[in-house]
């Protein structure tokens, strides 16, 4: 114990001095960027994204065309919200290597800065470059579903299944767009098949689902929008939240606190959505209440 005790303040000291020194060579001149990489990695780590942001700068000073000091820098923008400066930076990363992964930051930026047809025209060239990427692909149907183009959305999570075709996430992607169109009964097919495949994933076997029967009700219910299940809607109301459909992710968590009013993750999940829209005082009395139930 008091070894493993010596190693771990040894290394805390050593990782401390390294620090020290790429400061101190910073200030003396350097002309090494990888001190720049090292010394903004530690800011960035540490959510100092100015002085990160000022590092990175300081390095590209010496060799402007260095993917990974802009890459950093990207990210940093990226994590201090500045998507403006973000989306610039990583812009001039395709410019000198357009790989997949800038490719897809870019995106990432550009959902943020709600330029969705943009972002669309990038995600398409990241699919390009590998085809069979489906957390692009996830992306790409998303937006689809954010500016109503709910064929191309259906195509898209219909090509993730083909490739992952135990994924529940696809279904309900693919659920929601059905919907939207009217197609109800092809909506249904798919959250049944993402619910048969989530009691798979947590048993470890498939597990066919079959539902109660229910009395007809005259009126129907918001809650119906997707499914009767609050973990499934959950599941829907974080894709929402991912592609910035705020309103309708109040609504899905909504539907599941009428369905599970007990979970506080539904009322932490809402709160988020609340924010981002602005609605800073139902998103503190959610809060509240997900800490009240939380004891």
């Amino acid at each position: 114990m008091i070894g493993i005790l010596f190693i771990l303040i040894f290394t805390v000291h050593q990782y401390s001095s390294s620090i020290t020194s790429y400061k101190r060579a910073i200030e003396l001149g350097s002309t090494d960027i990888n001190v720049y990489k090292n010394l903004g990695a530690h800011y960035k780590k540490n959510k100092e994204y100015n002085k990160a942001i000022n590092c990175f700068k300081r390095g590209l000073s010496i060799a402007p065309r260095d993917t990974g000091l802009l890459y950093q820098l990207g990210i940093s923008y990226y994590l201090k919200r500045d998507y403006w400066h973000a989306e610039t930076t990583f812009k001039r990363v395709i410019k000198y290597a357009p790989t997949i992964d800038a490719y897809f930051n870019l995106g990432a930026v550009l959902i943020k800065g709600k330029k969705y047809e943009e972002a669309v025209k990038i995600f398409k060239k990241a699919h390009n470059i590998k085809p069979d990427d489906t957390k692009v692909l996830f992306h790409l149907a998303g937006i689809y579903l954010v500016i109503g183009k709910y064929k191309p959305a259906i195509n898209t999570y219909t090509e993730i299944i083909d490739l992952i075709p135990e994924d529940p996430r696809a279904y309900e992607g693919r659920a929601s767009a059905y919907w939207k169109l009217g197609d109800r009964k092809l909506s249904k097919k798919d959250i049944q098949q993402a619910k048969e495949l989530r009691t798979g994933m947590y048993f470890g076997e498939a597990r066919k689902f079959k539902p109660k029967k229910r009395k007809k009700k005259k009126k129907k219910e918001a809650l119906e929008i997707y499914t009767r299940d609050p973990g499934v809607l959950s599941y829907v109301g974080e894709m929402h939240q991912i592609t910035g459909e705020w309103d309708l992710a109040v609504k899905t968590y909504t539907a599941a606190i009428r369905l599970n009013p007990n979970n506080p993750k539904y009322y932490r999940e809402r709160a988020k959505s609340y924010r981002e829209l602005g609605k800073i005082k139902k998103a503190e009395a959610d809060l509240k209440k997900a800490k009240e139930l939380s004891k």
